[in-house]
């Protein structure tokens, strides 16, 4: 996979039932993502990403970040 940019999220809190959607699915086409959201722009539908955007569940974990002079650590 070529990717466009380097960025790097880390989750500061989350809740149990927390995911972090990335990617669309095998199979899936731009165009079916833009038909999905314009659909549900109009309000008739609710948007169910998960049919388009893989999934994975996902939790806050301690890590260790050094920037510069500034070390920050996170639990």
């Amino acid at each position: 996979m070529d990717y466009t940019q380097e960025e790097s999220y880390y989750l500061l809190d989350a809740r149990e039932d927390a995911v972090v959607y990335l990617g669309l699915k095998d199979g899936v086409r731009e165009s079916d993502l833009i038909g999905a959201l314009e659909e549900a722009q109009t309000g008739a539908v609710k948007l169910d990403a998960t049919r388009c955007v893989n999934t994975f569940p996902e939790k806050t974990r301690p890590f260790l970040n050094t920037i510069g002079d500034c070390s920050l650590f996170w639990r």
